[in-house]
């Protein structure tokens, strides 16, 4: 459902990445990072903090019990991107 704007929500939008990313291959992962490629600068510079914050969440859940075979790569390599990150900053421009 919409918010206010018209828009989707933050939690439809992660409904609709986890629907192509269930349904889609390597040819959709290709579309969708050429997609956000084509998107305007700032909200490139603005789209890398998302997926950055998303790494946060992931690395914060590199604890035992929180994640198994199916995420485990994730959660491992969102802990090296944060790291690896951690001194960027990425201004809205």
């Amino acid at each position: 459902m919409p918010n206010e704007y018209g828009r989707a929500t933050p939690k439809e939008v992660a409904e609709s990445l986890g629907e192509l990313t269930n349904w889609g291959g390597a040819q959709e992962e290709q579309e969708f990072a050429a997609a956000i490629m084509r998107e305007h600068r700032t909200l490139q510079q603005k789209i890398m903090r998302l997926f950055l914050a998303t790494c946060k969440n992931w690395a914060a859940a590199d604890k035992p019990g929180w994640y198994d075979a199916r995420n485990e790569d994730t959660i491992k390599a969102a802990v090296k991107i944060v790291e690896t990150t951690k001194d960027c900053y990425f201004p809205h421009i």
